[in-house]
């Protein structure tokens, strides 16, 4: 797994949710961002549900949790 070096795990998921969901949000209406925001969450339950599917990896509620608080 490819990591930064610079930030742990955690850090970049957040950092990776929280950059997507202010450029996503940027394009969007102000009415619509909190649907952005559903949006974003559950894309990140469903990668880290897809975890299941991929050797070496399982889904933590940790990894979302911390996703989840960058959008």
């Amino acid at each position: 797994m490819v990591r930064t070096e610079v930030l742990s795990g955690h850090q970049e998921h957040l950092l990776a949710y929280l950059l997507t969901g202010m450029v996503v949000a940027s394009a969007e209406a102000a009415r619509q961002i909190f649907r952005v925001a559903v949006f974003l969450a559950l894309v990140a339950a469903v990668l880290e549900l897809g975890q299941f599917a991929s050797p070496g990896r399982e889904p933590t509620l940790t990894d979302f949790a911390v996703s989840a608080l960058g959008v």
